[in-house]
């Protein structure tokens, strides 16, 4: 079932089932699938949605999500020199973020460089910031 986006509004139409079956899913994408659909979680083995129409609008200019990020960010405090992971979205929550070991700030160099637009490190000690800094305060 893949069709051809463009952007705006758009009608497809299908007259194949959508068969949707636990073991495609996460524990949690199921169940909300099953809630979606008003079944119990765990007692429901398949889905067959036979839905002729579907109708929906797209906006090509906003940057699509990445379906494989996983959002866990690893670095290690300089202050505490704990290593820590934690979910962290860079894109929404910017690339200031606080160690959760001793409360002092953590620079996210690393998901810096693994940026769309990875650019040299201009880290200023003496100021304690950087242009991403810069940008996400002004």
């Amino acid at each position: 079932m893949a069709y051809e986006v463009h952007d705006g509004y758009q009608k497809f139409r299908d007259t194949e089932p959508l068969i949707l079956e636990p073991e495609d899913w996460s524990f949690d994408e199921w169940a909300t699938i099953c809630k979606l659909c008003g079944l119990p979680t765990g007692q429901t083995e398949r889905i067959v949605l036979h839905a002729s129409e579907m109708e929906c609008f797209v906006d090509l200019s906003k940057k699509a999500v990445d379906g494989e990020r996983t959002y866990i960010v690893t670095e290690v405090c300089p202050h505490c020199e704990s290593e820590v992971e934690m979910r962290w979205n860079t894109d929404t929550m910017g690339f200031k973020a606080f160690c959760p070991v001793c409360g002092e700030r953590l620079m996210l160099c690393d998901e810096c460089r693994h940026t769309e637009e990875p650019t040299p490190c201009d880290y200023d000690s003496k100021t304690d910031t950087c242009h991403r800094m810069k940008k996400e305060d002004g």
